[in-house]
């Protein structure tokens, strides 16, 4: 007997997927049997420094009931392995996607603007601690060109990322789009 792995190609950061693994048996081992949660799996991820495959750490990935959620980017080999018999499949995980939008607030003239917010969403559930670690002012804040004298009107509010730890962090994992607001 054999077994078979099928896992895409491709997904991004965020994101999980179910494996499917059957085990072929029988004369011309056309008899099937589902044994995606029943295997042993063993995931290497491919080093940027080395470039070859080490064993993945569980800070990486977690696979649960065949559900593979990555927990950082880069290329995945997953072994299924049953009765000394294996198979393997690769996933590239791709950058997930968040924005960063500048929240639209009112004003009035001779108000000082040190008040502008941004909301971030589209991160995996799993990082929300890393976006609620984000500390406004420091890792991203949000700008304006207008000044507190200017005549009343729309003026735009745009958030811009600094260069911090916690923000290089984010932007490993995901790609950042900017939105801007109105103020």
């Amino acid at each position: 007997s054999k077994i078979s792995i099928t896992a895409p190609g491709n997904m991004t950061y965020g994101k999980n997927t179910k494996l499917s693994v059957v085990q072929l048996s029988g004369g011309d081992e056309n008899t099937q049997e589902n044994v995606t949660s029943t295997v042993d799996y063993f995931v290497e991820k491919l080093s940027d420094v080395t470039n070859k495959y080490e064993t993945a750490t569980d800070e990486e990935y977690t696979i649960e009931a065949g559900v593979f959620t990555p927990k950082t980017t880069g290329r995945f080999n997953i072994t299924a392995k049953k009765d000394n018999v294996s198979d393997s499949a690769v996933i590239h995980v791709d950058k997930g996607l968040i924005t960063i939008s500048a929240d639209d607030q009112t004003s009035s003239v001779n108000k000082e603007r040190n008040d502008l917010t941004a909301s971030i969403v589209g991160y995996a559930s799993f990082d929300e601690s890393k976006i609620n670690n984000l500390t406004p002012g420091t890792d991203y804040e949000v700008q304006s060109d207008a000044i507190s004298t200017d005549a009343a009107g729309d003026y735009i509010v745009y958030p811009v990322l600094k260069n911090t730890d916690k923000m290089q962090d984010l932007q490993n994992l995901y790609s950042i789009i900017l939105e801007k607001g109105l103020y």
